[in-house]
Order: C-alpha cells, then sequence, then structure tokens
C-alpha cells in the first residue's frame, strides 16, 4: 500500500505542475520520457518463482511489461494519445500488482511508476496541444 500512496501524490504533484510545464509538440518530444520508461523496466528487479515450473518467469515479466511498452509508442506514433496513455497506466498497474502481489513478483514498482507518470504528462501535452 506504501507504493501506491507515494504514487498517488506524485501523480497528484505532477497534475498540479502541469500548467507550468512545457508542452510537448510532436510525439518524438515524448521519447526521452518512454526511454526513461524503458531504462526503469530494464532496471528493476523481477522476483524468479521459486517454482522450477515457472522458472524464467521474471524475464517473461520484463518483456511483458516491454511489449506494453512498444504497443504505446505505436499507439503514440498514431495519433492515438488516449490509447498510449492506457498502455503505459497498464504498465504500472501490472508493476504495482506484481509489487504488492503475496508472492512478489517485483521488488519496487516505484521506478517505473515514475517514468509513467512523467511520459503520461508528456503524451497529455500532446493531445492537448493537437486539440
Amino acid at each position: 500500500m506504501k507504493t501506491s500512496k507515494s504514487i498517488m501524490k506524485t501523480f497528484l504533484i505532477s497534475i498540479l505542475l502541469l500548467p507550468f510545464a512545457a508542452y510537448a509538440e510532436d510525439d518524438d518530444s515524448c521519447d526521452a520520457s518512454l526511454d526513461a520508461v524503458d531504462l526503469a523496466i530494464d532496471t528493476a528487479i523481477f522476483i524468479e518463482s521459486s517454482n522450477p515450473k515457472r522458472a524464467g518467469n521474471a524475464d517473461t515479466n520484463r518483456s511483458n511489461l516491454l511489449a506494453k511498452l512498444a504497443d504505446a509508442r505505436v499507439k503514440l506514433a498514431e495519433h492515438k494519445y488516449g490509447d498510449a496513455s492506457t498502455k503505459l497506466t497498464d504498465i504500472s498497474d501490472k508493476a504495482t500488482a506484481w509489487e504488492e502481489a503475496q508472492k512478489q513478483k517485483l521488488e519496487d514498482a516505484s521506478g517505473i511508476n515514475y517514468a509513467v507518470v512523467d511520459a503520461s504528462i508528456c503524451i497529455w501535452g500532446l493531445a492537448t496541444s493537437a486539440e
């Protein structure tokens, strides 16, 4: 629960700062934010299952998040900002669920979640400037 509360605080602070943020002007301007999500996923510590039948699940979990990020990039390139943001939210939700699961699959989701909030703000800026 601690992680969820800190994510919510970060998100709310980010929302309050949005009027002061520079809006993104084109899809490429969010590349750095999406790269930060990629890096956060790459550096996160995924926990292997103790069940031998599930060996390699940490790599699979990481790959699943990276696939969602790739989907978000595709949606962004298609100017489907809401869909791209939804894909990022899926990443954050899954990472948080894995951290908070009884059989923990992720040591700490906060790095991923903070990067997702930053990327979502960038995409929100694109959506706002496209209107």
